[in-house]
């Protein structure tokens, strides 16, 4: 008998590489090398919240967001404290909040969603379906991505996404808004 050749009822003999089985899994052990090799492409997700920038981002979201009924609600995955609002244990309303209260904000504003900026929940809910956001029970915040609230919180999130003009929108953000918000 020849080595390799199958003896009857006895299937590949050892050392053979001759059967379909044989050269499937080899074929299945290459692929899975290859796409353990493939560069990883998915989105990096954010690695902290810019915690010390986290100000300029507060007073437009203490007043537009910030209220008992939406994100002051400690029960939201997005929880925000605010000075007429939601405050820290032991600290008393319409106290300037304390830095503890902002770097809360921050991280809990920051950890909603793990995506990159552009695709992040704080910004896609209150955004426009229209302009590529998602269903916030709080309705549209903006109309489009070029609202300076917009702006202002994508390049919080991601100072690489940081225009020269961020600081600028974040002023006309705070502009349009004040604490506690203005009567209609």
């Amino acid at each position: 008998m020849r080595p390799g050749r199958p003896v009857a009822g006895r299937g590949p003999t050892v050392g053979s590489c001759n059967s379909w089985d044989t050269r499937a899994a080899l074929w299945i052990l290459i692929a899975v090398g290859l796409l353990a090799c493939a560069p990883d492409t998915r989105p990096v997700p954010l690695a902290e919240p810019d915690v010390a920038r986290f100000g300029e981002l507060q007073p437009w979201l203490e007043a537009r967001c910030a209220t008992l009924d939406c994100h002051g609600d400690p029960g939201r995955p997005l929880r925000l404290f605010s000075e007429t609002g939601l405050r820290a244990p032991g600290t008393s309303r319409d106290a300037p909040l304390s830095s503890e209260e902002l770097e809360d904000n921050a991280w809990s504003l920051f950890g909603v969603d793990d995506t990159p900026a552009e695709r992040h929940l704080a910004v896609t809910k209150p955004l426009a379906r229209s302009a590529g956001g998602v269903d916030h029970v709080g309705g549209d915040v903006w109309t489009s991505r070029e609202d300076p609230m917009h702006r202002c919180l994508v390049g919080w999130l991601d100072e690489t996404q940081r225009p020269e003009s961020w600081s600028v929108d974040c002023a006309a953000a705070r502009a349009a808004w004040s604490v506690p918000p203005e009567s209609p």
